[in-house]
C-alpha cells in the first residue's frame, strides 16, 4: 500500500472514531496537520496509466438469501405503518420523523433519474430487488419531467407539457408498487427539468430556464402549470396498490422545485419579459415597506447606489439590485438597495412556497414537503424555506465541471477528508436547519475522482453523528455494475462504491 494512501485511511478511521463516539474534537490535531499536506494538491497527481488494471465484468448480483442481502434489514412492505410526519418532542440528535403509529425512522437511499423511472416490468423487479438487497429504503424519483429523459412523463403527442403519458404512467405505477412491496419508501419531485413547448401558451417559452427556475417562482401562469401538473400526477391512480399517490403512505417526500432560488445570481439570466415583471413585484413591495418615495430615498441615501432622481417606486422604476450584487458569494455586505432587493426576492420565494404547500396539502397531501435544494449556503435561503416541512440541501464532489467527463475535462481530484470543509459530509451539516427534518437530496463522491471510496463512510458517519433523517445518494442511472464507467455520477456502474 502507498504511504499516503495508508496514511489517509488511518486519518479517515481517526474521524470517523471520534464521530461515532460523540466526540467531534478529537480529530482537530490531525485534521490540521492534514490540511497543510492537503495545500499540496499536486501531491495527489491524475493518473492515465491503466497497465496495471483488472478487467470487471461480473455476473448481474443477486444477494437474495446470502449474508450480503441487507433486505432483512427493510421493514417490508413500504406504509404499513402510516403516513410521515414530524416528530412533536424529538430527542436531540434524534429522528426528526415518524410514523403516525409513532414508528420513528431514517432513510438511506438512491436517485432514479430520467428514463429510469419508466422501466420495463422485468427491470423494475430487478431494480428493486437489487435496491433492497443493498439496504436501500429510500428512492427519489427525479427528472422525469425533463425533455431529455427517454421516456419522459409527459404525452409525445403533444406540443405541450399538460398530458401525462398513459404509457410512462403505467411503468412508473408498477415501479413505485414493486418499491413498496420490498419495503422501499418514495420522494418525489414535482419541477425538475421541465422544458416548456409551444402548446403551453407562454411567453418566451423557448428562453425560461429547465426547470422554470426563477422564473417559475413568482410568475402567475408558470406556478399554475406547476400545480396542474402536480394534480395531475398525485391524484392518479396506481393500479397496482389501488392508491392515488397523495394518499399513499409509502411516499413520504415531495420537493417543490429543484436547485432554484430566487437568492442566486442568475436572476439576470431570465428573458427580458420576466425580468419587468419581477421588477413592477419588487415596486410593488417597496410601496408596502416605505410610506413615501422621500422615505425610500433617505433610507438608501448612503448606498453607492442611491435612489436615482428617475426611480419612483409608485412610477414602479425602481431598480432591483442586480444579480451579481445580490448573491452572497460574491457580496457578502450587502448595501441598502441590495438588502431590500433581498428582502423582497425572500418575501417572494416564501410565497411561493407558502402557495404550493397549501396547494398540495388541498389536494390531500399527507407526505412531508420540502422546498428547493439549491446548493446555496446562504440564511436568506433557508429563511425562505421557513413554510415547509424539512430541508433537503444538496452537494457533490470531485466532479467536473456541469456533471459531464471525457477526456481532458478538468476535475478535482483530491481526497475530501483532507480538505477544510471535508466534502459534502461537512457541507451539509451546516445547510441544516435546527428543528427542522433534514433529508439531503443529492449527494456524491463523482468519478473520475480517484479518493471517491471515502464518500459512502464518511456521509454515513456524518448522517448517524449529525442526526439527519434521510440522505439520496445522486444517482442510481445507467451502468449496473458493467465493464464501462461513463457517467460520472452512477452509483449503479461504480464496484467500489456499490460495495459499500
Amino acid at each position: 500500500m502507498k504511504p499516503k494512501i495508508a496514511a489517509l485511511l488511518a486519518l479517515l478511521v481517526t474521524l470517523f472514531g471520534a464521530a461515532m463516539a460523540g466526540a467531534p474534537h478529537a480529530g482537530a490535531p490531525a485534521r490540521a496537520a492534514a490540511r497543510a499536506a492537503a495545500a499540496q494538491s499536486a501531491a495527489f497527481p491524475v493518473s492515465t496509466d491503466r497497465s496495471g488494471w483488472l478487467p470487471w465484468d461480473p455476473p448481474i448480483d443477486d444477494y437474495a438469501g446470502s449474508l450480503l442481502d441487507m433486505s432483512r434489514f427493510l421493514d417490508a412492505p413500504a406504509g404499513q405503518h402510516g403516513f410521515i410526519r414530524a416528530r412533536a418532542n424529538a430527542p436531540a440528535g434524534g429522528p426528526m420523523i415518524e410514523f403516525s403509529d409513532g414508528t420513528p425512522v431514517r432513510f438511506w437511499g438512491l436517485t432514479l433519474v430520467q428514463g429510469r423511472c419508466f422501466v420495463p416490468h422485468e427491470y423494475a423487479d430487478f431494480v428493486a430487488t437489487r435496491l433492497a438487497s443493498a439496504g436501500c429504503n429510500l428512492v427519489r424519483l427525479h427528472q422525469m419531467d425533463a425533455d431529455f429523459a427517454h421516456p419522459n412523463v409527459f404525452d409525445p403527442r403533444f406540443s405541450d407539457t399538460r398530458h401525462l403519458s398513459a404509457a410512462s404512467l403505467e411503468l412508473l405505477d408498477y415501479l413505485i408498487a414493486q418499491l413498496e412491496q420490498k419495503g422501499i419508501y418514495l420522494s418525489i419531485d414535482l419541477c425538475d427539468n421541465r422544458a416548456l413547448q409551444l402548446g403551453d401558451a407562454v411567453r418566451d417559452w423557448g428562453d425560461i430556464l429547465p426547470g422554470l427556475k426563477i422564473t417559475g417562482e413568482f410568475d402567475p401562469r408558470l406556478i399554475a402549470l406547476q400545480k396542474e401538473y402536480a394534480r395531475q400526477l398525485m391524484t392518479h391512480r396506481n393500479p397496482y396498490t389501488g392508491l392515488r399517490l397523495i394518499d399513499d403512505p409509502a411516499v413520504v417526500f415531495q420537493q417543490i422545485i429543484n436547485e432554484s432560488s430566487l437568492d442566486w445570481s442568475q436572476i439576470d439570466a431570465i428573458p427580458a419579459s420576466y425580468q419587468a415583471e419581477l421588477h413592477a413585484l419588487f415596486n410593488a413591495w417597496l410601496a408596502k415597506q416605505y410610506p413615501s418615495r422621500a422615505a425610500l430615498a433617505a433610507a438608501w441615501m448612503a448606498d453607492p447606489q442611491p435612489l436615482a432622481a428617475s426611480e419612483d417606486m409608485a412610477q414602479g422604476t425602481v431598480r432591483l439590485a442586480p444579480g451579481a450584487q445580490i448573491d452572497p458569494r460574491t457580496n457578502p455586505a450587502p448595501t441598502p438597495r441590495v438588502r431590500d432587493s433581498l428582502r423582497f426576492l425572500n418575501a417572494q420565494e416564501t410565497s411561493y412556497f407558502t402557495d404550493m404547500r397549501d396547494y398540495l396539502r388541498g389536494l390531500g397531501a399527507h407526505y412531508l414537503i420540502g422546498g428547493s435544494n439549491m446548493w446555496l449556503a446562504s440564511v436568506a435561503q433557508s429563511a425562505a424555506q421557513a413554510p415547509v416541512d424539512y430541508n433537503s440541501p444538496e452537494n457533490h464532489w470531485g466532479a467536473p465541471p456541469g456533471g459531464v467527463g471525457g477526456v481532458g475535462v478538468p476535475y478535482d481530484n483530491r481526497p475530501a477528508v483532507l480538505q477544510e470543509t471535508m466534502g459534502p459530509a461537512s457541507v451539509l451539516s451546516r445547510r441544516a436547519v435546527y428543528g427542522k427534518p433534514c433529508v439531503i437530496s443529492e449527494w456524491q463522491h463523482a468519478w473520475p475522482n480517484e479518493f471517491r471510496l471515502e464518500g459512502v463512510p464518511m456521509v454515513a458517519a456524518e448522517a448517524a453523528f449529525q442526526g439527519w433523517d434521510g440522505a439520496c445518494q445522486f444517482e442510481y442511472a445507467f451502468g449496473e455494475l458493467s465493464s464501462l464507467i461513463y457517467r460520472v455520477f452512477d452509483t449503479s456502474g461504480f464496484p467500489d462504491q456499490w460495495a459499500q
